[in-house]
């Protein structure tokens, strides 16, 4: 009973109760002590503590410690409620209805705008093979060739163009450029003006692609869809990757979370567990910034009526709130990449813990998935193949014919046990000499 009782203890001083629970607290207790220590005076607080006999010291120790450790304790019980809170699901909290309703607002309108940015394709191919269509006529045409002042003069057309200019003022300069070509030989336009232009028009070209793809990957990481929108960042990157799973494979996440936990590689589970705990102590600080902030505007004036000093207290603490809210939505997008990268690497192992046969392609997997969820949530109780494991003696693990009449034969292990080479078998034992060896 002892032994358990100690396990249970060391359990809550392991790495993540440490610093996201009591380190948090040490650093609340800091700032709410330090200020009235300064207000009492320094000397006097340590002139106090000096006075206090060694029997108060132990005493005030022994309550101080279990102090900080019920405050962590009750902390640690309150994270799941902090993601709640900073991600903005507190629908049913009156007092501040209306800023969550604004948050939902605000959200809605960037993922909607970031949708709508994803059906937009780069102009610039277009207009480049525009160009080419025009520029391909005059290759056959013999023209003069060009002089440096026609050259420099399509240089300055060329360096006018950049990839965020409207596409109407960027098409009048390749059709300046593409006019030129009907007049001055194309063979002498060729290092000078074709090469520069073709260049810029394809870094424009990739540069595009490249914000386009940067859109879909922030949609998808930072959004689940239109009807689950919350009204902060960090809601709607906890929803996208808590919809992964289902939108790529079916497997309902609430559900099977658990399962995949337990096939899952303890270095993993470990690496995991740091960003989880970072997040923890990004959002908890977040939390006891703002009640410090509080504090200072509710409690403070009435302690010492010093309204400046209390007000930039507040002020620090709203700060200080914004960069550990900033921290836990980095530390919750990394949380989510190894939520991501959980699904991606065990999910078949989880699969095989069920039972379930090794499916051939996605949409065969997405099927069994689907199957399973409908029996863990709804109790569907819908048939469906588990898997078999291969018999020992089935036919592709039988051995070979030849070797089987020696070895698992009852003849093959009495006569031919230990074969010899027929050139040294000797001479066969006479009739008497087998009679007596088989008496």
């Amino acid at each position: 009973m002892f032994g358990t009782l100690i396990t249970r203890i060391s359990g809550f001083f392991d790495k993540a109760f440490l610093f996201a629970a009591v380190l948090p607290t040490l650093i609340f207790s800091i700032l709410i002590f330090a200020p009235l220590a300064g207000i009492i005076g320094f000397d006097s607080v340590a002139l106090w503590v000096d006075s206090l006999t060694g029997a108060k010291k132990a005493a005030l120790t022994v309550v101080g410690l279990t102090n900080l450790i019920v405050f962590a304790y009750l902390l640690n019980a309150l994270q799941t409620s902090f993601v709640r809170w900073w991600s903005g699901d507190i629908k049913f909290f009156f007092p501040i209805a209306w800023l969550i309703s604004l948050g939902i607002a605000l959200q809605t309108y960037r993922f909607r705008k970031l949708r709508e940015k994803t059906f937009a394709t780069s102009s610039w191919e277009t207009m480049w093979k525009t160009f080419m269509a025009t520029v391909d006529k005059s290759w056959s045409v013999t023209h003069p060739p060009a002089n440096p002042a026609q050259i420099r003069k399509l240089c300055i057309h060329i360096a006018k163009l950049h990839e965020f200019m409207e596409r109407d003022k960027a098409q009048e300069q390749l059709d300046v450029i593409a006019a030129a070509y009907q007049k001055i030989s194309a063979e002498s336009l060729g290092d000078r003006v074709y090469r520069p232009l073709k260049l810029r028009m394809q870094e424009f070209y990739e540069n595009d692609e490249a914000r386009l793809r940067g859109i879909l990957v922030t949609l998808d990481k930072e959004f689940g869809d239109l009807q689950t929108i919350y009204a902060s960042r960090l809601g709607n990157i906890v929803e996208s990757y808590s919809q992964y799973a289902s939108k790529r494979y079916d497997i309902e996440m609430g559900v099977f979370w658990p399962h995949l936990r337990n096939v899952m590689p303890k270095p993993f589970l470990d690496s995991m567990g740091d960003q989880k705990i970072l997040l923890d102590f990004a959002l908890t600080m977040a939390t006891l910034c703002i009640a410090y902030s509080l504090s200072c505007v509710l409690f403070g004036p009435w302690i010492w009526y010093r309204p400046l000093l209390w007000g930039t207290l507040a002020l620090i603490g709203c700060v200080l709130a914004r960069l550990f809210y900033r921290l836990g939505i980095t530390a919750a997008a990394n949380y989510g990449d190894f939520w991501r990268a959980a699904f991606d690497l065990y999910r078949l192992d989880l699969m095989k813990a069920l039972q379930r046969p090794r499916p051939a392609s996605l949409v065969t997997e997405r099927k069994q998935w689907m199957e399973l969820s409908k029996l863990a949530i709804y109790a569907d109780p819908a048939d469906f193949d588990l898997r078999q494991e291969s018999s020992p003696l089935s036919e592709n693990a039988r051995p070979d014919a030849s070797a089987t009449n020696f070895e698992t034969s009852p003849e093959g292990k009495k006569e031919g046990a230990n074969p010899r080479p027929a050139d040294d078998a000797g001479p066969s034992p006479s009739a008497s000499e087998k009679e007596a060896t088989d008496y």
